[in-house]
């Protein structure tokens, strides 16, 4: 036999060596199983809701759930669940209701501490089975807020002491804990109204001057329709300061109070005499609406 022949048949030991090694290490892949899982369109983006998770309340018949589902939203509007679940194998519906953010409820449903920081939403309820699958346009849910927003901006009147310097601001007539009846749908109040410090000099001093900055001094979301007024405390050079306080603020609906799901720019203007405050509102955001003024 030639050299040659040994170096080719070596050759080929090798690479069938080689091959059938190959082979014994590859893995046939094992079928997918079908499952029923659960798939949540929203008719609202939800990337928006600061990391925090929604969650929906589940159960077998409409207003009565016994299962939180937690979820975190897409900016496509799809509600993610952190945990898979199926349809009932028997056919039957399944009632979803959602609502951010995510807790955990008691026996009449979730409480909220409102810090004017926090918005609260929830969604129609909707069914779904094995036939009528949650996943299709019809079945999207939508997301409502159940809180009003001030968007707070000051300016002074001609006349006006120079120098002075905002200190405090702060809304009354919102109750501060808030029951969300999941069963409803809807936010009820709890205990008394309070006072509710809305923005508070931290040593980045607000000058005040005769025209609006061109962004709001402060953002807040509070219960809706409630009569509401409004503090505020100025300081100036000499050490002394003036205190604007419970005046009543009217916007242009139904009762002259804020609406739910409505964002208002509340424009207020101080002047040096107290009776002469006044604030107007104008709407900006989740829904266009003329505002009103403070009554005096």
């Amino acid at each position: 036999m030639k050299k040659g022949d040994k170096v080719n048949k070596r050759f080929v030991v090798l690479l069938l060596t080689a091959l059938l090694c190959g082979c014994e290490n590859l893995k046939v892949p094992e079928p997918v199983e079908e499952t029923n899982g659960i798939r949540l369109l929203t008719s609202n983006s939800l990337s928006a809701f600061d990391g925090e998770l929604l969650a929906f309340a589940a159960g077998k018949a409409s207003g009565t759930y016994d299962e939180i589902w937690e979820a975190h939203g897409t900016a496509e509007g799809e509600a993610v669940l952190l945990q898979s679940h199926d349809y009932p194998s028997d056919g039957s519906r399944l009632y979803l209701r959602g609502y951010y953010p995510s807790a955990e409820p008691g026996s009449n449903g979730v409480v909220y501490r409102l810090d004017g920081s926090r918005d609260l939403l929830v969604s129609n309820e909707q069914y779904g089975s094995l036939a009528d699958m949650f996943w299709q346009t019809g079945k999207r849910f939508t997301f409502r807020h159940l809180l009003t927003q001030l968007n707070i901006r000051v300016r002074v009147s001609e006349g006006y002491p120079a120098d002075a310097r905002l200190i405090r601001m702060q809304i009354g007539g919102s109750h501060p804990d808030m029951l969300l009846d999941l069963n409803k749908g809807t936010l009820l109040a709890m205990g008394e109204p309070a006072v509710l410090t809305v923005w508070e000099s931290d040593g980045a001093d607000v000058w005040l001057s005769g025209t609006y900055p061109d962004t709001p001094v402060a953002t807040t979301m509070l219960e809706a329709a409630v009569p509401l007024t409004f503090y505020a405390t100025v300081a100036f050079p000499d050490g002394s300061s003036l205190a604007y306080e419970a005046l009543p603020v009217r916007f242009g609906e139904a009762g002259g109070m804020a609406q739910a799901g409505t964002s208002y720019t509340l424009s207020v203007t101080l002047d040096a005499e107290k009776e002469k405050l006044s604030v107007a509102t104008a709407v900006t955001g989740w829904t266009e609406k003329e505002g009103g003024e403070v009554e005096l």
